[in-house]
């Protein structure tokens, strides 16, 4: 037997940065996410015949979803999280646990996020039909999931989650819920300073004190652009804030940047396009280096032209619904 379960990455637009609770991952401040539309990560439990405990695999023939491996420490971490769902519902069985996206992992994707939304899903629909009870209300698997992942709870709501504090909800804002994602890759290595790690350092950064304020803030800025369709005003706030946090990390403690020449490029092409156009992609990176524009479904043609800038020559946009395959 073996149950199978897929998440979308969600990219916030109001990040957060900082936790009030570490170890159940409460965030110190609201934060506002799109939940992509195919930009997703699989996971697969099959039952263990041993008794030597959960083990994690690569799907190795499964399409667009090969080719993803972790390492010891992240496998530890991913099955680690299947121990505490196996405890929660009191569940002493073991399973072969295999996962993968059909985007890069570890390059400010949201692959955790999704990886840990589909694993979380895929061991409550396993371990609830093998004991014979009711799959959990997605309110559920989501605050289960956010102990593994913090952001990977918004991963179970669409188009918009808001996530404040333990309480994880869906948004929608009209036109604004069938935006097209569109993903500037100008790496994809995975980063060297993890989204964790991140959390931790930028506390030490001196803008950091009124850092939950300034987010807060912007998180009703932007509620408020986009229920009135303001579009220019939406770019304005998501540039603003995704600048805020990348300042975080250059001016703690042990600066680091996940920004590099490339992303600059790429952030500098918008900005021209705008300029050109007097329109163009909602712009946002989260932690690592690629860049993510989101575009309105009138826009089909302004986001051709843009994909085909010849400062993007050297770089890999991936769509949704066209992406995949994986360099």
């Amino acid at each position: 037997m073996s149950w199978i379960a897929c998440a979308p990455s969600n990219i916030a637009l109001i990040k957060y940065m900082g936790k009030l609770d570490e170890e159940r991952n409460v965030p110190l401040n609201a934060s506002l996410s799109f939940t992509s539309h195919d930009f997703i990560s699989r996971a697969e439990l099959s039952v263990a015949d041993n008794a030597a405990g959960d083990c994690w695999q690569p799907f190795d023939d499964e399409g667009v979803f090969a080719g993803i491996y972790l390492s010891e420490q992240e496998q530890s971490k991913y099955i680690k999280h299947l121990g505490f769902i196996k405890n929660h519902l009191e569940f002493s069985g073991n399973f072969i646990l295999k996962s993968g996206n059909n985007f890069p992992k570890g390059a400010g994707i949201a692959s955790s996020a999704s990886s840990f939304a589909a694993l979380t899903k895929a061991a409550v629909q396993a371990i609830c039909e093998l004991k014979g009870g009711v799959v959990l209300p997605v309110e559920q698997m989501a605050a289960l999931s956010r102990i593994g992942s913090g952001s990977s709870c918004r991963s179970f709501f669409s188009p918009w989650a808001l996530w404040n504090g333990e309480e994880v909800k869906s948004l929608s804002f009209g036109e604004f819920d069938h935006l097209s994602h569109q993903i500037i890759i100008v790496s994809d290595k995975a980063k060297k300073v993890s989204s964790s790690q991140a959390h931790r350092l930028v506390k030490t950064s001196l803008l950091y004190k009124d850092r939950v304020d300034r987010a807060e803030t912007r998180l009703k800025q932007l509620i408020k652009a986009l229920e009135s369709d303001d579009w220019h005003t939406v770019f304005k706030i998501c540039w603003a804030e995704f600048a805020d946090m990348h300042a975080l990390f250059a001016t703690c403690d042990e600066p680091f940047s996940y920004i590099s020449g490339d992303s600059v490029k790429a952030l500098n092409a918008a900005t021209s396009f705008w300029s050109t156009y007097g329109d163009g992609p909602i712009v946002t990176m989260d932690a690592g280096a690629n860049v993510h524009v989101f575009w309105r479904q009138d826009q089909s043609r302004l986001q051709i032209q843009f994909s085909g800038l010849p400062e993007l020559a050297g770089f890999k946009v991936i769509n949704d619904g066209n992406h995949g395959n994986k360099r």
